[in-house]
């Protein structure tokens, strides 16, 4: 899925097609982040209310391969959680997060929900080194109105099958 997202994202002029850094060091600190904040986050629920989160592992739909970090059984929400350099000033709604919301609602449809929360942590805040916002920053957002649009779920697994 990520490959289509990434064509995907080079297509639309999100951001260029630039090789991938050799230098992996961002890509695995990112990964091993997101894989001890959705252990963390299940862990810190399961005392309180036992099976809510589970870890579906990998996905398949379509032929196409995902891996959703949590699904809450409760809510019927995918968790999708986030490591990145993107600026808080920056508006969640804005292009710079497009790649996180078509992944998100990918994985929705993935797992026949239209609920999704992105875990977002800005490791450099707002870039205003010295202040107060330039500390790695939290932030949680989900769809307007707790739910995506039937439409836009299934307007971006058309998007993401045109690109695998």
């Amino acid at each position: 899925m990520s490959h289509a997202i990434r064509r995907l994202c080079i297509q639309l002029g999100h951001f260029d097609d630039s090789p991938l850094p050799e230098d992996r060091t961002l890509l695995e600190l990112g990964n091993a982040f997101e894989d001890l904040l959705a252990g963390a986050l299940a862990s810190r629920v399961e005392r309180s209310d036992p099976g809510r989160y589970i870890r579906p592992g990998e996905q398949e739909c379509d032929g196409i391969f995902g891996t959703p970090d949590l699904y809450d059984l409760t809510d019927h929400a995918v968790i999708e959680v986030k490591f990145t350099r993107l600026s808080t000033k920056h508006d969640p709604e804005s292009t710079k997060f497009w790649k996180y919301w078509k992944q998100l609602q990918a994985y929705c449809h993935m797992m026949g929900t239209r609920r999704g929360r992105l875990h977002i942590i800005h490791i450099n805040g707002d870039y205003k080194f010295g202040s107060p916002g330039s500390a790695p920053t939290y932030r949680v957002w989900g769809p307007d109105h707790g739910e995506f649009e039937e439409s836009e779920i299934t307007d971006t697994w058309s998007l993401i099958k045109a690109y695998t």
